[in-house]
Formats: C-alpha cells, sequence, structure tokens
C-alpha cells in the first residue's frame, strides 16, 4: 500500500507577511491534527494505522498490499465505531477491521464476551503493550479468524482480522501484537512524516493516492467482520 504525502507546499511565497502567515499557520494545523474529538480520528500510512483518540498505532504487514475499505453499510447503532478497515485480494485475501464499541451504550464491558460474540470458541488472555487483551482463534467455513478485545477509555476495543491461508493470518497477528499505547496527544508524532489524515472507513485517507482507492464493497459482505460492525 503507497500512500501520497499530502501536505503540498508552495515553494515561491511572495512578501514577507504571507511567510509569517504560513509560519503561524504549521504550529495550528499540527494542534488541531492532534485534538482528536471522536474515536474516528486517525492516521494512515504505509506502515501502520494510528488512532488519535485512544492513542494507539498498529504495524500493517508491507507485502500484503492492502487496500482501505469504504463502509456503505448504515451504522447499526451510535455506540459502535468502525476506526479502520483494509483487505487484499493477494496473500490469501487477508482483511483486518478495527472497531471501538462505547461500553456504556452497548452494556458490553466484558472482553472475553466480546470476543465470543465474534465466533471464537475460546479465548485466553494475553498481554500487548502493558494492556490485558482477550483473544479467540478459530477456523470457519475453510476462513481462519482471529480477534482481540480490551477495555480502552470507556470502550471496548476490538481487533479482527481473518485469512485464507494460517501463515497470512500469522503475519497480521505478529502486528496485533505489535500494538504500541501513546499520550492521544502525540498521535501525529507517533503517526510519522508520511501519514495522511484518515477518519475511519466512512471517508478514504486524504488525499487518497491513484495506487490506494478506496474498495467500494460493503464490511458487510466481509466475512468475519463481526457482529453487526
Amino acid at each position: 500500500m503507497r500512500l501520497a504525502v499530502p501536505w503540498v507546499y508552495d515553494v515561491v511565497v511572495k512578501g514577507s507577511i504571507r511567510g509569517t502567515v504560513l509560519l503561524l499557520l504549521v504550529p495550528l494545523v499540527m494542534l488541531q491534527a492532534q485534538s482528536a474529538s471522536k474515536p474516528e480520528n486517525g492516521f494512515i500510512s504505509p506502515g501502520k494505522y494510528t488512532n488519535a483518540f485512544f492513542g494507539f498505532s498498529l504495524p500493517l504487514p508491507q507485502d500484503a498490499q492492502l487496500r482501505l475499505l469504504v463502509e456503505n453499510a448504515p451504522k447499526h447503532s451510535a455506540s459502535r465505531h468502525m476506526l479502520f478497515a483494509a483487505n487484499s485480494m493477494g496473500k490469501g485475501y487477508p482483511a483486518i477491521v478495527v472497531g471501538a464499541d462505547e461500553i456504556n451504550g452497548s452494556g458490553n464491558a466484558d472482553a472475553k464476551r466480546a470476543v465470543l460474540a465474534f465466533g471464537a470458541q475460546k479465548v485466553d488472555v494475553v498481554q500487548i503493550g502493558r494492556r490485558e487483551f482477550s483473544r479467540g482463534r478459530w477456523e470457519a467455513d475453510r476462513i481462519y479468524r482471529i480477534a482481540y478485545g480490551t477495555r480502552l477509555n470507556g470502550y471496548m476495543l476490538i481487533i479482527s482480522t481473518f485469512a485464507f491461508h494460517q501463515k497470512v493470518l500469522h503475519e497480521f497477528e505478529r502486528c496485533i501484537q505489535s500494538l504500541t499505547f501513546f499520550d492521544p496527544t502525540k498521535a501525529l508524532e507517533f503517526a510519522g512524516p508520511d501519514a495522511q489524515k484518515y477518519d475511519g472507513p466512512d471517508k478514504p485517507a486524504t488525499p487518497p493516492s491513484a495506487e490506494a482507492k478506496p474498495n467500494t464493497e460493503t464490511l458487510a459482505s466481509q466475512p468475519g467482520a463481526g457482529p453487526n460492525w
């Protein structure tokens, strides 16, 4: 997945006043980018997805040829938020979905139950980034699936992925196990200089490159996308 750098500057600045205005605008833009008001606020780059609301980064497999998905299906609940979704027609057709469910709105405060709701038969507990996650691994309809869930700032964070080949699934699982958590105000710093603003599958990354056009398939048509995401 190759994404173009979204910022293009005019290198010819006429007059000192215009130059001063530009210098004043830069920190303002940086501040606005770091002030996340909703769970979907974040950034996308060729190597990772960064969420600016919760403060975490998820590495992405470099050779998976991921394409961002656009969610065309209507939302089932205002308390459910789709943070990130991508898939690829190559490498065993992998797909990954990151969602957050407001605990006060859903009443689901148990990470184990949340993972079981995705179809897992057994759930264990693992530590990622000094946080406790419930994890489920299972196979259904010849598709290998995994789901990780944890409580985070009043939300149930769920990361789910599936693939037709176990080897591909293991690549995604290694990325999930490499999650990093940080102060949300530092999201742009963690996202990196090649990151684009990305506010979830409702909108494509801004601006999208010719090599990373969003897929128009609905997430509801993707197997293993979870209950009512």
